[in-house]
């Protein structure tokens, strides 16, 4: 199996960490910072995003997308160039943009997914070792016609991941959309990591509360959440974490906020659902940084 990782920041290099030493050949295709300090062996190969188009690079059984979601579309003829005519496309950026877009112009071969890693980055910060069994979450369904794919990569991976099974791309979709909406809106508003937002009992109700909401949304779109089930998800997360819209916001990047915040919020209007904790982070930010404004 020939699986291709696109994009090589945290995420991606996690995802090296899980496969390089598996019975497969990896391709990795990042910017040149990115890339600059790894080195293609026997079963492994890495291109450079600009070359990568120009190139004919093997073809990619699994085509594992790691960019950052408002890059996606630039990346489009990049990912046409690596997959393979059955190949599963499993974009694992929050909220639907990158899975919608992506299933636009693959089809089926787009399957919903996302990985939870803890890890923590080596010295050089060329690698990351994990410090826990990644989860791995896939949409499936036992009359798709990726099955036989689908079930290769498990049987790949199955002893150093834990793969969880959802019954439909939606469900899925929903589940790590009010995941990451709950952890944002709370780590930005408080402006606390995840650790100090579950330590403080009204940072914690806020979460909840957030959460809450965010089952009422997904149930007007017909997709049923459990808040036990996703609060215990949560609490298995690095209490360090504070979110990549938290560090972009930071940043002076826009970052996910279009995706995520303002698009929680412009599904909830359509369904005339109160979103008042995540229209409060909103304000803030708006407040702490006004440059997003304009942008």
């Amino acid at each position: 199996m020939r699986i291709g990782i696109l994009g090589y920041g945290s995420v991606g290099k996690s995802i090296h960490s899980i496969y390089k030493n598996l019975e497969c050949e990896l391709v990795i295709v990042s910017s040149k910072k990115y890339i600059k300090d790894i080195q293609s062996s026997a079963d492994l190969t890495v291109y450079d995003l600009e070359d990568s188009i120009k190139l004919d690079i093997p073809k990619c059984d699994v085509l594992i997308i790691c960019t950052k979601v408002e890059k996606i579309e630039k990346y489009i003829d990049i990912i046409n160039n690596l997959k393979n005519k059955n190949c599963l496309i499993l974009p694992i950026q929050n909220g639907f943009y990158g899975y919608e877009l992506l299933s636009e112009k693959f089809g089926n071969n787009v399957i919903a997914s996302s990985i939870s890693i803890v890890a923590k980055k080596t010295e050089k910060n060329l690698s990351v070792n994990l410090t826990k069994k990644p989860i791995f979450s896939l949409a499936f369904n036992k009359n798709s016609e990726y099955v036989h794919e689908i079930n290769n990569l498990i049987h790949l991976s199955r002893n150093v991941i834990e793969f969880e099974l959802i019954d439909s791309n939606q469900e899925l979709l929903w589940r790590k959309f009010t995941r990451i909406i709950s952890l944002s809106t709370s780590c930005i508003y408080f402006q606390n990591n995840l650790g100090q937002i579950l330590t403080d009992k009204n940072k914690l109700n806020f979460l909840i509360k957030t959460l809450k909401s965010m089952k009422v949304l997904s149930n007007a779109y017909g997709v049923k959440i459990d808040v036990d089930m996703e609060l215990k998800r949560i609490l298995n997360i690095s209490p360090k974490l504070i979110t990549s819209l938290y560090e972009s916001l930071e940043n002076k990047d826009t970052g996910e906020f279009n995706f995520l915040i303002l698009e929680a919020i412009k599904r909830a209007e359509l369904k005339n659902v109160d979103l008042a904790n995540v229209i409060q982070a909103r304000d803030k930010i708006y407040a702490r940084y006004p440059w997003i404004i304009n942008n």
